[in-house]
């Protein structure tokens, strides 16, 4: 006999995330990386922003 899948529902990130941590998966809008020494367009990279850029602040 097969066994049958049943579905729990759909997984929304959406509903799951808030918007910014959204940005910070997707990319952002327009590929913004905010440092605390500055903004950079590099597409959402938090990770450039330790060392020498400071502290990471968000995407965009």
């Amino acid at each position: 006999m097969k066994k049958e899948k049943k579905s729990m529902g759909k997984l929304s990130l959406e509903k799951e995330l808030t918007k910014n941590e959204l940005k910070q998966i997707t990319g952002g809008v327009t590929g913004y990386t905010s440092c605390s020494d500055g903004i950079y367009q590099i597409g959402c990279a938090p990770a450039y922003c330790t060392g020498p850029h400071g502290t990471f602040l968000g995407c965009s």
